[in-house]
């Protein structure tokens, strides 16, 4: 790409682009690079999209529309986000050329330098990743809001990767017998808002409280941290949509930490979100009593069921070992459905 032609009228008078290949995108759908601008010695991160021409079938369509969402993502809601305070890159040029798409964004690590450390997350660096948490849930908190929000529309009606109405295939693989292949519409049901399944078959409206925008994919390798590790910036908007904020607290402590960490500390990081997330809501005048401890823990175990759901189907990872999932999954599902799995 010309980068000189493509970013002189978004930054003025260029003499040169360099450009430095990082990466490449998930199953080879394109590539990110680091620009770096002369004469202003400015560094920018270009995301560049390139679906293979030949793809076809739910999974390509899935990872097609999650860049239109992230392009999305960045030409509206992502300027109001950063402008209550939550940290994340903030775009030069987003555009659609031809079946691909290119996203320049302001480089994070100048301010944000240090990235997630090799393995597990610990406690230290969870704290500041749940704070960032708080602060994006806020700011699209369900509750009335004083200031005009952009329109979420053209974002995912149903943020995350994984939820079980874009994995059906991985839902098929799972054993026939498997409880959580039971329980898996009960649990995304009440995900999405609805009381049950049943109402949902019924026609029953979904409730809109305690909603918000997840992330979608927020992970130790989507995260940068300040020079001091006290302050978390997060990145890669490609799954951001509506649903509950518990579904990026447990994908990012279930995946992103270690069994330790779940055993001993689970409940200090989920209080360490509530505090700040009912702290954020207070500052933006928009208390909200009734999500209380109880209602997040509520939350963070459905979100945690529907996780495994997914894993049971695509393959297991993360803090809890596959010999352990079972174990692990029924404590959770008699806490949500009172009774022994």
């Amino acid at each position: 790409m010309d980068w000189v032609k493509a970013l002189s009228p978004k930054l003025g008078s260029i003499s040169s682009v360099s450009e430095k290949k990082l990466g490449s995108l998930w199953a080879g759908y394109g590539f990110v690079s680091r620009l770096i601008v002369k004469p202003q010695q400015q560094s920018y991160i270009a995301k560049q999209v390139r679906p293979p021409p030949n793809g076809k079938g739910v999974g390509h369509e899935r990872k097609v529309h999650s860049y239109e969402v992230e392009c999305s993502w960045y030409s509206g809601p992502a300027q109001y986000a950063a402008s209550a305070g939550v940290n994340i890159p903030l775009p030069v040029l987003v555009e659609k050329d031809g079946s691909g798409f290119t996203i320049v964004l302001k480089d994070l690590e100048p301010d944000f330098p240090n990235k997630s450390m090799k393995g597990a997350m610990g406690v230290k660096e969870l704290k500041p990743a749940l704070e960032w948490l708080a602060r994006f849930h806020s700011a699209f908190w369900s509750s009335p809001a004083s200031q005009q929000r952009p329109s979420t529309e053209s974002l995912w009606p149903q943020g995350t990767f994984w939820h079980l109405g874009t994995r059906m295939e991985e839902f098929d693989s799972m054993d026939s017998d498997d409880w959580l292949r039971d329980k898996a519409h009960e649990i995304d049901a009440r995900l999405r808002g609805f009381s049950s399944f049943a109402a949902l078959q019924a026609g029953e409206t979904p409730s809109n409280q305690h909603q918000t925008l997840v992330h979608g994919d927020f992970k130790a390798a989507n995260l940068l941290f300040s020079s001091n590790s006290t302050e978390a910036a997060a990145y890669d908007f490609q799954y951001v949509g509506r649903g509950l904020g518990a579904l990026d607290v447990a994908y990012l402590i279930i995946c992103s930490s270690s069994l330790p960490v779940v055993e001993q500390s689970e409940d200090e990081l989920l209080a360490h979100y509530h505090h700040h997330l009912m702290s954020c809501l207070d500052a933006r005048g928009q208390s909200d009593k009734s999500y209380t401890m109880e209602v997040l823990r509520m939350h963070y175990d459905l979100a945690t069921l529907d996780l495994f759901r997914f894993m049971r189907g695509w393959g297991w990872w993360g803090a809890i070992p596959s010999s352990r999932g079972d174990e692990y999954a029924r404590k959770i599902g008699a806490r949500v459905f009172g009774k022994h799995l």
